[in-house]
């Protein structure tokens, strides 16, 4: 799972990001033409996860591993790793569990409870890789989505001056006439 590449291939009828590879859209069920469901095949080279991972030192989001092991060993029992990897509502149930069960603690039922967080981060030290691996992957689509949107807004914008252009000019043309 770690170091996966995937890619994303654009629908050409409205323009829907998804990874791929795909037959269809999914979200207007137009069918992909075959050079869309080639382009969805993993590079032989590493030049577009080099470029790809090339954005997220601009961004600033990329989650470490590193960092995310450290606090699931030291802070796990708070889901501070949790937190770290965008995993909220999880962490806020780790940590409400655990703050729940000292007061609990001289009951006795505190003794039972305050083991639930403990065992829960040491499952998540098997499954930190792959939470990680996603929330990189989450995070790069929504950058990819983000430059495509701008890169539209773009094309709409010069194909409405070059419109305006056309119409003035067979204005133009009719009145000379």
């Amino acid at each position: 799972m770690a170091g996966q590449i995937f890619m994303l291939i654009e629908c050409p009828h409205c323009f829907a990001l998804m990874r791929g590879p795909a037959k269809f859209c999914r979200r207007c069920g137009h069918i992909l033409p075959a050079t869309a469901r080639d382009q969805a095949a993993p590079p032989d080279s590493d030049t577009v996860s080099n470029a790809a991972m090339a954005l997220f030192p601009v961004n600033g989001k990329q989650k470490s591993l590193a960092i995310a092991y450290s606090l699931c060993l030291w802070l796990g029992s708070f889901g501070a790793h949790r937190f770290y990897l965008g995993r909220k509502r999880s962490g806020a149930a780790m940590l409400m569990i655990t703050l729940a069960s000292i007061p609990l603690l001289p009951i006795g039922v505190g003794c039972f409870t305050l083991l639930i967080p403990p065992a829960w981060s040491l499952v998540d030290l098997f499954l930190l890789p792959r939470i990680c691996q996603e929330r990189n992957n989450s995070l790069l689509e929504s950058l990819l989505k983000i430059s495509f949107q701008k890169k539209q807004k773009k094309a709409k914008y010069a194909s409405s001056l070059l419109c305006n252009d056309l119409m003035q000019s067979r204005a133009l043309n009719n009145f000379s006439r």
